[in-house]
């Protein structure tokens, strides 16, 4: 097994910004990762004008079902709740310790060497955000995703869940949910892979444990939010724009989801060709 691990940026298109979060998160972590585009080619696409150095893994959607041997959560595809396949399908193919997923749409204000070495120290099983327990919000829409082989009932005490636009799992964990997957278990990712990781006694971080790495709890705004401000950096909606990334910029902090066309450097944010200065950043 290679004392390597893998970053996979997760994406179903190729454009500029794409090109260019791909190069600073493979640049900034290659003494430590293999750095993948993980390309969704859709309709079977394959064909891409990728550069010679980047390590592009190509998964066509429509054939993960029949490879894995276990189908969709919905007839939808890989969303809602089956963004893990193609990594799934990654892990068969390649063995490494631990693998790194992030998606297209996620920006970090400072340089992920930091964190994957800083999360390196830590043997977790999985490191992702926003991990609560059933009780702290019982009204969440994918609890009721969950199913057991025939089944079986569920104890809501040992229900868990966690956000995953960045997250880290091993090699370990990812065959069990890959095995359980096999045996019949079902569900939204969100609340399949922390659920039963945990209830295997597999160990489960929240990617805080190693700094304020998002800033804000709430995923999604509730009536009573009056400011973005006041919603987590790391988030389900609304998307983030550049004036909120460069109003609430600090060091190594996590930031989705990201849909217009402007990406951060590392020293600045670049926006359609204009470049803006945040002060204080090194």
């Amino acid at each position: 097994m290679s004392a390597r691990l893998a970053i996979l940026y997760l994406t179903h298109q190729w454009g500029p910004v794409h090109v260019r979060r791909y190069r600073r998160l493979q640049e900034e972590t290659r003494t430590v990762a293999d750095c993948f585009v993980l390309f969704q080619a859709a309709g079977g696409e394959t064909e891409r004008k990728f550069a010679p150095d980047c390590k592009v893994y190509a998964f066509d959607p429509a054939a993960l079902p029949a490879t894995l041997g276990y189908p969709y959560l919905t007839k939808r595809g890989i969303v809602p709740g089956c963004p893990h396949y193609p990594l799934v399908d990654f892990c068969r193919q390649h063995s490494y310790p631990y693998y790194w997923l992030i998606e297209n749409d996620v920006e970090f204000s400072g340089n992920w060497n930091r964190l994957v070495s800083a999360c390196a120290q830590d043997p977790a099983d999985l490191v992702a955000a926003h991990v609560v327990p059933h009780e702290a919000d019982p009204g969440w829409i994918w609890w009721r995703s969950l199913a057991a082989p025939q089944r079986r009932p569920l104890d809501p005490a040992k229900l868990l869940r966690a956000f995953f636009p960045v997250y880290r799992i091993s090699r370990q964990g990812l065959s069990y949910i890959d095995c359980m997957l096999q045996s019949g278990w079902r569900g939204h990712y969100e609340a399949l892979i922390p659920t039963l990781l945990g209830a295997a006694g597999m160990s489960i971080r929240d990617i805080q444990h190693f700094g304020p790495l998002y800033l804000g709890t709430r995923q999604d705004p509730p009536h009573e939010v009056q400011h973005l401000d006041q919603l987590s950096t790391l988030r389900w909606r609304p998307p983030v724009s550049r004036e909120e990334f460069v109003r609430r910029f600090r060091s190594d902090v996590i930031f989705h989801p990201i849909k217009q066309a402007w990406t951060f450097n590392g020293n600045t944010v670049d926006d359609l060709g204009k470049r803006n200065t945040i002060d204080g950043m090194k």
